[in-house]
């Protein structure tokens, strides 16, 4: 073996390493003289120490200059030359050496990795998956089995033969060799299922050949990038991909050591058996930031051919699935917004380094003005130029990070007015709420301290604009009688005059009218029984005012509730009934209620609700995505789940994949985007919580409505590029339901 080696290595080898001996030597005697032309450059007191003068520093710089001009020149350029010389040489030998050691026993640990320095990628790593893997598969036949499957994947690597498939495969090859055995597998229910030795055949040509093509990256990136490299998970995206598959695929770069210490570890993972297909793509971390996208949203789809040639839209599809195949528009909206998120993020990047730069210059100018070497006004001037530029840079910061709502507003958006501004609801009506059966017990709590609060109008208007900016009218059809205003008044006889106009336009009808009426004689009679007790000056109780319009819109109650001790009140949309139907005559559809401190996504998230019930085919098609999305699945109970959170006994659930575009959200907005590695463990546990209540939430299972449409509004508010990239398909439906292209008319 020694002979051997040496031999390889003296007729191969040995005149280029003198060469690269001899560029060193060269080097080396060059840079010693540069060494002393250093020191005599650089002025020195009486006690031979270097003065720190300005004189010393540029010596020493054009100096250190002149020394690196010389490494490229003596070392590098050289060394380079040198370098493409050795290449065949090295490769040839590496050949030799690795044929040499795997045909003899007892070799040194030392000399085989000697060995690796000097073959290629590929089979370096064939080698390394045999020896630290050993080849461990069961129910095998042979006491060489180790050494059938090295030659088995050189071979097949060198001829270039496919994995799997028809004719010369090492698929088909292994199946061949009569080297694999059937074996039992147990399921989780207790079942016994025989794997055949093709299916063998086949799963472990495949995970032995994902171990080869990781072991190759991760060689060639150590290689070219060194300890500095991070890696990224990638995975084919089909239907065979799973759950845990795609969540490794979205997490942040990480160090192969710190992928070894996440749950999902490093692939091939064999359990799903497919993970095999995952690899570790390699590079700097910069390079993973400028999209911020682990998982490239798929070009647009090729619509399904349908045979029949009238159908030209989603619409001419019944099954939502298709419907959301055919939907190029919404792949496009996809892509647009992912690549405005990208631009828009390189563009904050580059201020943010202008800003810190400035920053800097900032603190050079306060350097110089303490150590004098400025005057003054110099300061003043240049501090203020500095100043003004490093305001302006932080004006443009700021408006690159709030850019969301109106890019989506103008990509998806329209003219119509489908909201009216909700108006507060009637006093006069809150004690008939307890008469009607279907509101639970703590909507009337709700209901009843509503209107205590001071309203954040604000807020509210945001919530409201925001929907309506996004929500086309379509094929709906909307009330035109909408109150758009009350005003309260002691004047009866304006009220009266009021009503009386109503009725007239035909906003009101009779026995609404009646009812008023009769309601402002009660409150008349009531002022002259006050008036004899507390003299004419008493007042009485206001009346309200109602104007009318005819508008193409949805009419509906908003209220604000504040419960005593500091409770909050939990935010609900309800639909009125027919039999609820004594408010404004019938035409509001419902009400909006929120806690005095609610969120805007909250207000969004409760119109969805109100959008859901009274835009024609939205709930149908809501319904359809929720089946779809969540077939298969079995419903759990929320409060069992989560029992720390104020769920109550009946409502239940299924999380589908709603939990990784939820798990990204509150990563990025509880934690600032920080990878999973750097939390500490509670943390984990509160961010897996946290996506996995919002994953439930979204597929809660309702007799008629569900949570898709106000969910899916909420994500669209608090960050729709994040939702358009970790969900795209939710988020095209989304789009379809607000543009009306998706609904069932």
């Amino acid at each position: 073996m020694h002979r051997a080696r040496h031999e390889i290595e003296i007729n191969q080898i040995g005149g280029l390493s003198a060469e690269l001996a001899g560029i060193f030597d060269r080097a080396e005697r060059k840079l010693y003289k540069e060494r002393g032309k250093f020191f005599k450059g650089l002025s020195t007191n009486a006690q031979g120490e270097i003065i720190g003068s300005v004189k010393n520093i540029e010596a020493a710089r054009k100096r250190i200059s002149y020394v690196k001009d010389s490494v490229d020149k003596l070392v590098k350029k050289p060394g380079m030359v040198w370098g493409d010389k050795m290449v065949k040489a090295m490769g040839e030998a590496g050949r030799e050496l690795a044929r040499v050691n795997l045909t003899t026993d007892f070799i040194p640990q030392a000399k085989i990795d000697a060995v690796f320095k000097h073959i290629s990628s590929t089979e370096r790593a064939i080698l390394k998956v045999g020896r630290y893997d050993a080849y461990s598969i069961i129910g095998t036949i042979g006491d060489d089995i180790n050494e059938f499957f090295r030659r088995e994947m050189l071979d097949s690597v060198a001829e270039g033969i496919p994995i799997q498939g028809r004719g010369d495969t090492l698929a088909n090859r292994l199946f061949a060799s009569g080297r694999l055995k059937a074996i039992p597998v147990y399921t989780k229910d207790g079942r016994t299922i025989m794997r055949s030795a093709r299916t063998r055949a086949d799963a472990i040509a495949r995970v032995e050949s994902a171990k080869i093509l990781n072991a190759t990256h991760e060689d060639v990136t150590k290689q070219a990038l060194g300890d500095e490299a991070v890696y990224r998970n990638s995975n084919p995206r089909d239907s065979r991909t799973t759950d845990i598959c795609l969540q490794a695929s979205r997490q942040e770069p990480m160090t192969l050591l710190e992928w070894s210490r996440t749950r999902f570890g490093r692939p091939p993972r064999l359990r799903p058996f497919h993970l095999c297909r995952s690899v570790l793509i390699g590079g700097m971390k910069e390079w993973f930031e400028d999209d911020g996208n682990p998982e490239p949203v798929q070009n647009a789809t090729k619509p399904p051919q349908p045979d029949n040639p009238k159908i030209k839209g989603p619409q001419d599809f019944d099954s939502i699935e298709d419907r959301l195949k055919y939907y190029t528009e919404g792949d496009s909206m996809v892509r647009d917004l992912i690549a405005e998120g990208a631009r828009r993020k390189r563009e904050y990047r580059k201020l943010s380094k202008e800003y810190d730069r400035l920053a800097k210059e900032g603190n050079i100018l306060f350097d110089q003005k303490d150590r004098g070497t400025i005057t003054k006004e110099q300061f003043y001037m240049q501090f203020g130029e500095v100043d003004t530029r490093k305001t302006k840079v932080f004006r443009q910061m700021d408006m690159s990070e709030d850019w969301q709502k109106e890019y989506v507003a103008k990509l998806v958006g329209n003219s119509d007015e489908i909201l009216v501004k909700g108006l507060p609801l009637r006093d006069k009506w809150r004690e008939i709420w307890e008469g009607f059966g279907s509101v639970s017990a703590e909507a009337i709590e709700n209901l009843k301290y509503a209107g205590s609060a001071v309203v954040n109008q604000g807020r509210l208007d945001k919530g409201r604009d925001f929907v309506d900016r996004l929500m086309h009218l379509g094929k709906s059809d909307l009330d035109r009688d909408v109150v758009v205003s009350r005003k309260k008044t002691r004047d009866y006889a304006a009220a009266r005059k009021a009503l009386d106009k109503n009725l007239d336009d035909g906003f009101i009808n009779k026995s609404h009218y009646d009812l008023e009426n009769a309601y402002i004689d009660e409150l008349e009679q009531k002022l002259v029984v006050l008036r004899e007790d507390l003299g004419p000056t008493a007042l009485g109780d206001s009346v309200e005012i109602v104007k009318y319009e005819r508008l193409k819109t949805i009419d509906y109650d908003l209220t604000v509730s504040k419960l005593p001790n500091n409770r909050k009140a939990r935010a609900f949309q309800w639909d009125y009934s027919d039999a609820d139907q004594l408010i404004d005559g019938g035409r509001k559809r419902g009400v909006v209620l929120v806690d005095a401190d609610s969120a805007i996504k909250t207000v969004v998230h409760e119109l969805g609700h109100l959008v859901e019930w009274n835009v024609a085919g939205v709930q149908k098609a809501a319904q359809k995505f929720l089946a779809y999305r969540v077939r298969g699945e079995t419903a759990v109970g929320l409060k069992k789940v989560f029992p720390t959170w104020n769920f109550k006994p009946y409502e239940t659930g299924r999380k589908d994949k709603f939990r990784e575009v939820w798990y990204r959200f509150w990563k990025k907005k509880k934690y600032g985007g920080r990878r999973e590695s750097s939390l500490t463990e509670d943390q984990r546990l509160d961010l897996n919580e946290r996506a996995d209540v919002n994953a439930y939430y979204e597929g809660k299972e309702y007799a008629q409505s569900t949570e898709i449409v106000s969910m899916g509004m909420e994500l669209m508010y608090e960050d729709a590029v994040l939702f358009a990239r970790y969900d795209p398909e939710y988020f095209k439906f989304i789009v379809g339901i607000l543009r009306g292209d998706l609904r069932y008319y």
